[in-house]
């Protein structure tokens, strides 16, 4: 076959595609958000030579943050958004490539599952920045990728790849440490089953010293920020069950609404009566009402037991950080953020369906056995990682989509052609959402960037004085919080103090093509001069 016509050229060109459609709002941005001024801070350190972290860096970033550096010295810091695009993309591309090389699809069914992912809210907000899990998927996939190949072909310098690459991951987050373990418990759990196959237990030795490696690495080698000791990981969260579930299962609970698609396409209910041996139709509806009642009580059990209000919010998407009910990242401005028509319903919806089919999936996979391989083995580990970090935010989960849609197609094999039916759906679904809070992400946040530097140019204002966005507020610090301006999602009826001690200076319309958020308005409020 030749290149022109090779799957790989052909996600190559899709890559392409998706780089050209999202590069000109990513060329458009030129503020900070969220905590990416911290990494723009550090590769800016590193263009003037100084090759240390912002202190307030959590992840290790080193890697992106060279990245980020050689990237600025041709096309300029302003512009690490387009960086992010690209890398985004790379994570596409070879996303792609595991799902055909390794678990056997067809070119447009591994596009079809590819968009799945790169579609994901968690992933689209994070392409509207330099924040770091763009970075740190690319490493991240291209080691489990040569892990795959290793697998497959038990060449060592697949090996040896597979660990230099979770390195350099190593160098933009922490988080990578839990591959290596992954895999370590994945061959014992081998071995335990086949105890005659001495290869097991040597790769899960040796991905265990991996995994103590590179934990020596970063706590004894690698340059710790204060940020970093100040949040050691909080194995009393272990004890504490309603955290822990809480946590485990609300995880579940937003990847499995993530990707229902694939998870319908793993219940192949034909295979499950056929798994019954039974003869006649009593027995047959015997079996599948057994079938549907431990789903129920399974269903009914661990709803009771979930107490979303331990991590974070009771409701549905339940983590806090980057996509909430009412947009992206809707908490780095002051005040409650409009919502969008028929918000109620969808997040409702949304999660009975995220539960029912997660329950389901569950029972399914218990029934045929399908729990241990490598990506559930990475998924188990990694959740339990997360129970023992500090503060869980959304955005942790991003890195379960890839590996969760690994795993469900690498237990269903091919779509079936309902699947696919479905799949088309959910993208066109989730590309209208990523749209609608896109754009009302990116309006907003260039409004109070580009209105908070007019203030403080027109007005003689210090940049400390105005509460614009969570980014602005950090690059400024205004220890005191005596603000001149503020920035909020509140009108003057709904905030009293808005009302008794403010002027309203203008309201600014939030609007663009079939913007379907209510009232989507933001204020700017002065400070009355007798209150200052």
């Amino acid at each position: 076959m030749s290149l022109l016509h090779s799957y790989k050229s052909k996600l190559l060109f899709v890559s392409l595609l998706l780089f050209l459609i999202f590069l000109p709002a990513s060329y458009s941005i030129d503020y900070y958000q969220n905590d990416d001024w911290v990494y723009y801070m550090t590769v800016e350190n590193f263009l003037n030579g100084d090759i240390t972290l912002h202190p307030y860096s959590g992840p290790t970033l080193f890697l992106q943050a060279l990245i980020g550096m050689f990237f600025s010295m041709f096309f300029g810091i302003s512009h690490l958004p387009v960086l992010t695009l690209f890398m985004a993309c790379v994570v596409f591309y070879i996303f792609g490539i595991i799902l055909v090389e390794f678990l056997n699809l067809k070119f447009t069914n591994a596009v079809l599952a590819g968009l799945l992912f790169f579609l994901n809210p968690l992933f689209i907000y994070e392409i509207w920045g330099f924040m770091t899990n763009h970075y740190f998927l690319v490493f991240f996939l291209l080691s489990f990728y040569f892990l795959l190949k290793y697998q497959r072909d038990s060449t060592v310098s697949y090996l040896i790849l597979y660990v230099v690459l979770a390195f350099f991951a190593l160098l933009i987050r922490q988080v990578v440490m839990a591959l290596p373990l992954s895999v370590a418990i994945f061959y014992t759990i081998e071995f335990l089953k086949n105890r005659e196959n001495r290869t097991t237990i040597r790769l899960a030795f040796l991905n265990l010293l991996v995994f103590l490696a590179f934990y020596a690495f970063y706590k004894f080698i690698f340059p710790l920020t204060p940020r970093m000791t100040e949040v050691p990981l909080q194995f009393h969260h272990l004890a504490d069950f309603d955290y822990s579930f809480a946590l485990i299962y609300g995880t579940l609970i937003v990847l499995s609404a993530y990707t229902l698609p694939l998870i319908f396409n793993i219940l192949d209910f034909g295979k499950l009566r056929e798994s019954f041996n039974s003869e006649t139709k009593v027995q047959i509806l015997t079996a599948f009402l057994l079938f549907f009642i431990a789903s129920g009580v399974l269903y009914s059990s661990a709803n009771k037991l979930f107490k979303p209000e331990e991590i974070s919010w009771g409701e549905f998407p339940y983590f806090e950080n980057v996509v909430e009910r009412t947009g992206f990242f809707p908490r780095g401005i002051h005040g409650t953020k409009y919502y969008f028509a028929g918000s109620f319903d969808l997040w409702k919806y949304w999660d009975i369906a995220g539960k029912i089919t997660l329950v389901l999936a569950v029972v399914y996979i218990l029934r045929f056995k399908l729990a241990n391989n490598i990506f559930s083995s990475f998924i188990g580990t990694y959740l339990m990682a997360m129970v023992v970090t500090e503060t869980y935010y959304d955005r942790y989960i991003l890195l379960l989509v890839p590996v969760l849609i690994l795993y469900l197609i690498s237990i269903s094999g091919e779509f079936r052609r309902v699947t696919k039916f479905l799949l088309l759906i959910f993208i066109i679904f989730l590309g209208f959402l990523n749209y609608l809070f896109s754009a009302d992400f990116l309006l907003v946040n260039e409004y109070v960037w580009n209105r908070s530097e007019e203030l403080v140019q027109q007005t003689g204002a210090e940049p400390s004085q105005v509460l614009g966005t969570n980014a602005w507020k950090m690059t400024f610090r205004n220890r005191n919080r005596d603000y001149l301006y503020n920035f909020s999602y509140d009108n003057q009826e709904v905030n009293e103090d808005y009302r008794n001690n403010y002027t309203l200076v203008e309201t600014k319309r939030i609007e663009y093509p079939v913007n379907i958020f209510v009232e989507p308005n933001i204020y700017l409020y002065k400070l009355n001069y007798e209150q200052h």
